[in-house]
């Protein structure tokens, strides 16, 4: 992406970013063209640094610190991405917000849910916890579209945003546990009185069969949210089709993974290795609807 030193010391960084925390990601990206890719790097490298932001704050740190730092990236974008050296993330981000037609209006929705985050109150419905994960991963579907230039816009950007949200679905599910350690509880109220997952079965960590039922109507929600964004392929260039299928099957086996263990989330983070996403990288290499 030119030739300059600085532009390069911030793509790196951004590329440090993606590698050091989204495996699956990392490796779907790996089969983009080289100025995709280094673009998708950039814009994801902006999505982490706000989300670490609020989950992993340096110590010492207080919400409202966080929440004034939120409050300037808002701005910023809301300014429409003004010349700022402070970060690497603010010098390459907007050379890639301009030359790929991305929305500035779009990267700023996430910012409700990571606001949302520190505030946190349990959904009450599946429908607010649908919400929810429009805002932190549903909105990073349509920058996905508009960034890899999808045919049919208003289609692509609706599939692209499910394939968002089911993600974010699955994270709720493999991480109950780390998110109790934060405090937070993604399992939406009506659904756990409906299902018999008591808040004490929660707090003490332990697997009841009102917990699993509970995750599995989640991942069950998931998994349809993921049928549903993968009709968007074709619409994607035919350069992009092989690494998003890669991306939403690698993140859609973790939830096989957590069936395969009767949904219980406090055995351990469930993962995919690298052997695994290999392996369905070479099924998928052969899939006619990935060529066509």
């Amino acid at each position: 992406m030119g030739a300059d030193p600085g532009r390069r010391q911030d793509l790196r960084s951004c590329r440090g970013i993606i590698r050091a925390h989204a495996r699956s990601f990392s490796f779907a990206a790996l089969f983009l063209p080289s100025q995709v890719r280094d673009d998708v790097a950039v814009v994801y490298a902006f999505y982490r640094l706000l989300d670490d932001l609020v989950d992993e704050p340096p110590p010492g740190t207080h919400p409202e610190d966080v929440r004034a730092v939120l409050d300037d990236w808002d701005g910023w974008l809301a300014a429409g991405l003004p010349a700022d050296g402070s970060h690497p993330v603010r010098r390459a981000l907007p050379e890639v917000v301009e030359r790929r037609g991305l929305r500035a209006g779009d990267l700023r929705v996430v910012l409700r849910g990571l606001r949302a985050d520190l505030d946190h109150h349990r959904p009450a419905t599946m429908a607010e916890l649908e919400g929810y994960c429009f805002d932190v991963a549903g909105s990073v579907g349509l920058v996905m579209a508009d960034l890899l230039r999808a045919r049919e816009p208003v289609r692509a950007r609706a599939t692209a945003a499910a394939l968002g949200s089911a993600m974010q679905l699955t994270n709720i599910c493999r991480d109950v546990e780390e998110d109790l350690a934060r405090g937070r509880v993604y399992l939406p109220v009506d659904l756990c009185a409906l299902t018999g997952c008591d808040d004490a079965a929660l707090t003490l960590r332990r697997p009841t069969q009102g917990v699993r039922l509970a995750v599995a109507v989640v991942a069950r929600r998931a998994a349809e949210l993921y049928a549903e964004g993968v009709t968007g392929l074709p619409l994607l260039p035919r350069e992009a089709r092989f690494p998003v299928a890669v991306a939403a099957h690698s993140y859609a086996a973790i939830l096989d993974r957590l069936a395969a263990r009767g949904h219980d989330v406090f055995s351990g983070r469930v993962s995919t290795t690298r052997r695994h996403r290999w392996a369905l990288a070479a099924r998928l290499a052969a899939a006619r609807t990935l060529r066509s």
